[in-house]
């Protein structure tokens, strides 16, 4: 178990720090591109395309992980399952972006949405095959296949945002990285392509994808209510530093919590009934985040305005205060951001709910 932990940390540590990096760099070269109104819209669009997202999962990721009677027959229907899902909502984010128009006064919203919405058709399908490599504890494929997407759809998005595309470029660089995933995901995870619908297939699972469900859908709203009200009432430019903050905030609760919670339910998945053996681990990696956390988001807080100036330029002034107060929550969002794993791999996703 532990040398499993050991080389999926490691692998973990490459994708999601070289993938950091990677989103670090493209986002330093976009915002001195682009400006606060266009990341605004985007970051307005990526509130509706990460709902839409979960709604795709349906909890069927951390459900194939954890189930273990789950055949090659069963996963083949349960990703035929989610393309046609994946088309339904493709369509109907398409048209969301109507009345995304009409809630934020702008016309730009509608083409955005039938452009993201392939962004979206792509997240969907990669729901499946992901599951499965993590299942399989292939942690090199996953996170090689991460930075990979990263640099091909930040390299599409700052040529775009070169030649003058403005918000599509963000757009754009956004549906690479989708269809990148994808493409190599589906590929390395060998998923069978047959006309199969096996209803027997959702039935396994259910009991633990509808509670993991029903938890993404309410952690989702307590993340994004922020961005919906401030860009409603307070405009696209005001979301768009507002969100730049956000973005630095979370940039050391993913350097540690993204790096060990995709790790943390495939391994620990098999011990799910030794409660010993996992409370005493949790509490090993509850340590360390307490021990980084607490120092950085002092850190983070008293140094806001030198650290928005030399990451994004001194035109996102407007995001040193919001940056300042977010800061010193950084060590409860590093914590919380890793229990969801210990109760999936206690298979308690109705305790999680």
């Amino acid at each position: 178990m532990i040398n499993s932990f050991k080389s999926g940390l490691f692998y973990s540590v490459i994708g999601k720090y070289g993938n950091m990096l990677i989103q670090l760099l493209v986002n330093a070269v976009l915002s001195r591109m682009l400006s606060p109104e266009d990341h605004g819209v985007l970051a307005i669009m990526m509130v509706f395309i990460v709902f839409f997202q979960m709604l795709s999962d349906m909890g069927f990721g951390p459900a194939i992980i954890q189930n273990k009677e789950l055949d090659s027959e069963d996963i083949t229907a349960l990703f035929n399952f989610s393309v046609i899902f994946s088309l339904f909502l493709a369509v109907l984010f398409g048209l969301s972006g109507y009345g995304i128009s009409y809630i934020y006064r702008s016309k730009i919203y509608i083409p955005i949405s039938w452009l993201l919405s392939i962004a979206v058709l792509f997240n969907g399908l990669l729901t499946v095959p992901n599951s499965v490599l993590l299942k399989e504890k292939n942690f090199k494929s996953v996170n090689i296949r991460i930075l990979l997407s990263s640099i091909i759809g930040g390299l599409v998005g700052i040529v775009l945002a070169f030649l003058d595309f403005k918000v599509y470029a963000l757009a754009y660089s956004t549906i690479t990285t989708a269809f990148v995933n994808f493409i190599i995901t589906f590929k390395v995870a060998k998923i069978t392509n047959k006309y199969n619908f096996k209803f027997s297939a959702v039935k396994k699972i259910w009991g633990f994808s509808k509670n993991q469900f029903g938890f993404s859908f309410l952690n989702y709203f307590s993340r994004n209510a922020d961005n919906i009200l401030i860009g409603r009432f307070m405009g696209a430019s005001m979301l768009g530093n507002y969100s730049k903050a956000y973005q630095l905030l979370m940039l050391p609760t993913n350097v540690f919590t993204r790096v060990i919670v995709p790790v943390l339910q495939p391994v620990l998945s098999d011990y799910e009934n030794n409660v010993l053996f996992i409370r005493n681990f949790y509490y090993k990696v509850l340590h360390f985040l307490f021990l980084i956390g607490l120092p950085l988001s002092v850190f983070l807080s008293v140094s806001a305005k030198e650290i928005i100036y030399f990451v994004f330029g001194r035109q996102w002034n407007l995001a040193i205060e919001p940056f300042a107060i977010l800061s010193l929550t950084v060590w409860t969002q590093m914590v919380y951001g890793s229990i969801a794993a210990i109760y999936q791999s206690r298979n308690k996703t109705k305790h999680l709910l």
